[in-house]
């Protein structure tokens, strides 16, 4: 019996997520690309409702699924595909045109060049045993071509100024209720729908880097009351002076702590204003169009200076100025999904739906600082303070692990027939830096994470570690999830911790990492002689303010470093890493 096997999906989803100044932007952007998805998914359920098995969707598993990726697949009775596929496209295309009519408030919006990025194939041909895997690759290989064969429609684009965010792009009129700084960001109309959908209070980068401390802070104040008390005229004048200057603020993103009376504006709308550093007159103006008075200016700075007083005669680190993106993505799943029949590509779809949903409790239940941009069983995206980036990391590659052991297909999905893994990225920047740069980072570090090689030629299933500093890029390191030598099985982001000094052993020093790159070739020729080799690690380590364990876990990443693969050491990288990580996660 003959089928129509149809393909869809939603092309420039990286860049349209990438081309953001704001986390609103990116929030925005995403949120649209899933709602776009869902559309497209019910569109599918609706019309295929009733038809005989085995017709029906197969990504997502259903439509109300809790992540719906950008990618849409489904098997439809032959001679129906095309019709189905063109129905969903029209659905697709008025579900923007109602995002762009909501977003200039006019029944005739800008035209969106590009945008949505829409493609479908068709293919016919028997669905049972062995003659699915062929359907399913001609497909594939059909929407490879569609995708390289691009076709456009014609627009004019009148001369004027072009997009800040989307090169090529024009700007389009601000819509109405713009704030003046946004308007100078002189956004496409695709632009501004992803910046009105995630500008519902969505936490900024400075927001993010500091809730760790103010959920410390808060923690304290809760439980000794004298310190609440001393923390109440500071928090007051600072949402006095927010109030004075009509400014914007962020959603709070301290869910889970015990707030004493008075200090509630420090678990939400202070999240960015709570360092004397960020009460600059001119950085104000030029962030957030508003032009301060010295007075207020003034004040807010006095008031933040006694915040941090307050703070360190309490003895809590003072906030970071750093912020992490973590992402993850499977494993070679396209390879996977290509050698699966029907039924259990099904299986998969309904695991990575479970998956999805896992992540998004885990990051409400253990993670509450964390911020999701998107969990789709088998992509994630999300933002969080430094201290809790690896710790972040290891906990949703944990779930990949743990739903790889379980019966269902993924345990068999990776190549060789064994489990699927995942590679992870984690991309530490300043709060100051342009948020591009951070996404760019993250997609170049998860790239690195997927192409690199282990000793034991092994790829992929790796952990990429990315510090860009203020002035730029510091540190770097790729190794294995696991690496091997541990006695306690030990992953990448726990050995790495041990590297860590914790607050009694200090911080390691400054030297370390140009000793170690100074003695690189000594240490290359001690590498057939391991005990030798860790030896001299352990002793550098100590003499530089570590312990006898952080010498050997240094050891161990030195060794697993996918730069070397085994051949050699490259200790550098993960003691600059945990050098930063001493320093700013906290």
């Amino acid at each position: 019996m003959q089928f129509d096997l149809v393909l869809l999906s939603l092309g420039g989803v990286q860049r349209f997520i990438g081309e953001s100044r704001t986390t609103a932007d990116v929030a925005g952007a995403s949120g649209i690309v899933q709602e776009l998805a869902r559309l497209a998914a019910a569109a599918v359920q609706q019309r295929l409702a009733g038809s005989p098995a085995p017709c029906g969707l197969i990504f997502p598993a259903t439509a109300d699924a809790s992540s719906v990726t950008n990618r849409i697949a489904f098997l439809a009775a032959a001679g129906t595909g095309p019709t189905v596929a063109r129905a969903v496209a029209r659905e697709i295309n008025q579900g923007w045109q109602t995002q762009l009519k909501r977003t200039f408030k006019t029944d005739q919006p800008p035209d969106t060049p590009g945008t949505p990025d829409l493609a479908w194939v068709s293919v016919t041909g028997p669905a049972a045993d062995g003659a699915y895997g062929v359907l399913w690759e001609a497909a594939q290989r059909d929407m490879v071509g569609r995708r390289r064969a691009r076709t456009f429609e014609p627009v004019e684009i009148p001369p004027g100024r072009l997009c800040t965010q989307s090169p090529g792009l024009p700007a389009a009129t601000a819509p109405g209720g713009a704030l003046p700084h946004e308007r100078d960001e002189a956004l496409s109309a695709a632009g501004w729908v992803k910046r009105r959908a995630g500008n519902q209070r969505f936490p900024s980068t400075v927001s993010i880097a500091s809730s760790a401390f103010r959920r410390r802070l808060l923690e304290r104040a809760d439980a000794e009351p004298d310190i609440a008390a001393t923390l109440r005229g500071p928090v007051g004048e600072l949402n006095t002076a927010l109030d004075r200057l009509h400014l914007d603020t962020d959603r709070s993103t301290l869910w889970d702590v015990p707030t004493p009376v008075g200090l509630e504006h420090l678990a939400g709308r202070l999240g960015a204003w709570v360092t004397p550093e960020r009460w600059d007159g001119e950085a104000i103006a030029r962030e957030c169009g508003t032009v301060p008075d010295e007075w207020t200016v003034r004040d807010a700075r006095k008031a933040a200076r006694a915040l941090a007083a307050v703070t360190r005669n309490a003895g809590i680190p003072a906030p970071s100025s750093y912020f992490a993106v973590v992402v993850q993505d499977l494993d070679r799943l396209g390879q996977a999904l290509g050698r699966l029949d029907l039924d259990r590509q099904r299986n998969v779809s309904q695991q990575l739906s479970a998956l999805a949903m896992r992540q998004t409790e885990l990051l409400s239940k253990q993670h509450p600082l964390a911020v999701l941009v998107y969990a789709g069983g088998d992509d994630f995206l999300a933002f969080c303070p430094a201290a809790e980036a690896l710790r972040l990391a290891a906990s949703i590659r944990q779930q990949v692990r743990a739903a790889a052991t379980t019966t269902g297909p993924l345990a068999t999905a990776g190549p060789d027939g064994a489990a699927i893994t995942a590679s992870t990225a984690v991309v530490f920047a300043h709060m100051s830096n342009p948020l591009q740069d951070a996404l760019r980072s993250a997609r170049e570090a998860i790239a690195d994470a997927k192409s690199s090689t282990s000793a034991s030629g092994r790829s992929r299933d790796a952990l990429a570690v990315l510090v860009r500093r203020r002035g730029g890029e510091r540190a770097r390191t790729v190794l294995p999830w696991w690496p091997p030598g541990t006695e306690d099985g030990a992953s990448a982001t726990e050995l790495l911790t041990r590297i860590r000094p914790g607050p009694q052993a200090g911080v390691l020093s400054a030297v370390l990492g140009s000793d170690l790159e100074r003695d690189e070739a000594m240490l290359r020729e001690l590498v057939d002689d391991p005990a030798l080799l860790r030896a001299e690690l352990v002793r550098l380590v100590q003499r530089h303010g570590g312990t006898s364990e952080a010498g050997k876990a240094l050891y161990i990443l030195g060794r697993a470093e996918r730069a070397v693969a085994g051949s050699g050491i490259a200790p550098v990288p993960a003691a600059l890493v945990a050098r930063f990580l001493s320093q700013e996660a906290r």
